[in-house]
């Protein structure tokens, strides 16, 4: 680091990021204030929290992210997700801009424009991705700090769910593809993901203990060839209990229609179901049903529904659906019923005969 007095009177400190790095300088009316600039970079370069302007400047938004997500280890089905919430949201208004000149105020102005069109899951799913893609700038030294600090997001109002009863799945099953007729009626009555459902083969399906193995999922990604990919999470690799009714459903299917590819037993001609095709017919059959809910998760809450409606408890509606209990907890707390008068008999039966002889005494 240094301090050269120019031609002109003005004072140039310069100084290098490490040694033999770029050099950076900036000139200053008075010595003073250039010596203080430079004991200001050399603070920051010892606690490693210096930050190149001219990086802010140059990097535009849309660089710094797609380098981003390219370095993820993100699922094929996540990748596809995530990458369209960014082009459709965030790249067409942030991503031509220097990363280091968007401001808080500007941020806000958008997650609010957000809200007004979007519902608040969706707001907060991508505002968590610009955040995210923000601090990964800071990490990396191209910014100093996340503008993205400080954004307050629409109020998320808490979401009640009404699940769809026996006779509306029934509805949705006599109206979808004969295909997918017996799919509906076992993802009603198991609880299974989407991908675990139209990746479930004929070696998954264990007769005599009346079991399905879920230990994979079948993704089907928007570019390249359907595969099969590991589970949601550790606890979604499960055993699921069937009953003898969804033996003889799959049964029928089977004789029906046939094992697909790989031994797949809810296949399209014999390939695999791609998630978008099998999200639309199902789509449609609800609009047929007149079932205002849709979607194959719409089946997955019914299964739970029907487990706490016949009075199992957390864990073991957790352990069919491949959550954990505090998931479980959040997403259908709702349902269980209210418990007071219980605890109300249980605290009288335990204390009225000693209560009683007390005040006897």
């Amino acid at each position: 680091m240094s301090i050269a007095k120019r031609p002109s009177g003005k004072w140039r400190a310069q100084f290098h990021e490490f040694p033999g790095g770029p050099r950076r300088t900036k000139v200053f009316d008075r010595k003073g204030d250039a010596q203080r600039w430079l004991d200001e970079q050399r603070v920051n370069i010892a606690r490693g929290e210096y930050v190149d302007p001219t990086r802010a400047r140059q990097t535009t938004f849309d660089a710094h992210a797609t380098a981003w997500m390219a370095a993820q280890p993100w699922r094929g089905s996540t990748r596809d997700k995530t990458e369209s919430m960014y082009r459709t949201h965030i790249e067409p208004k942030f991503g031509v801009r220097p990363i280091g000149s968007l401001r808080t105020s500007e941020l806000q102005a958008w997650a609010t424009g957000l809200g007004a069109t979007l519902a608040p899951s969706t707001v907060e799913g991508t505002y968590r991705l610009l955040s995210s893609i923000l601090r990964a700038a800071v990490a990396d030294r191209v910014i100093a700090r996340s503008p993205a600090d400080g954004v307050r997001l629409p109020r998320r109002e808490a979401e009640i769910r009404v699940p769809l009863s026996v006779g509306e799945v029934v509805g949705v099953a006599e109206n979808i593809v004969p295909e997918l007729e017996v799919a509906v009626l076992v993802a009603a009555a198991t609880g299974l993901r989407q991908g675990e459902l139209f990746g479930i083969t004929e070696d998954r399906v264990l007769w005599l203990k009346r079991e399905l193995v879920i230990d994979r999922q079948l993704v089907t990604p928007s570019k390249g060839a359907p595969f099969f990919g590991p589970c949601k999470t550790a606890r979604s690799t499960r055993t699921v209990p069937v009953t003898d009714e969804v033996l003889s459903l799959l049964a029928q299917h089977r004789q029906r229609f046939g094992a697909g590819d790989a031994g797949v037993v809810f296949h399209r001609d014999g390939g695999p179901w791609a998630r978008n095709r099998a999200a639309a017919r199902i789509s449609d059959a609800a609009t047929k049903a007149k079932v205002g809910v849709t979607g194959w998760h719409a089946l997955r809450h019914h299964t739970a529904s029907v487990l706490i409606a016949q009075g199992l408890g957390v864990t073991a509606v957790a352990r069919m659906l491949g959550h954990s209990p505090a998931e479980c907890l959040a997403t259908y707390a709702h349902w269980w019923p209210n418990e007071d008068d219980q605890i109300r008999k249980a605290i009288a039966r335990t204390w009225a005969t000693s209560a009683a002889a007390a005040v006897c005494d």
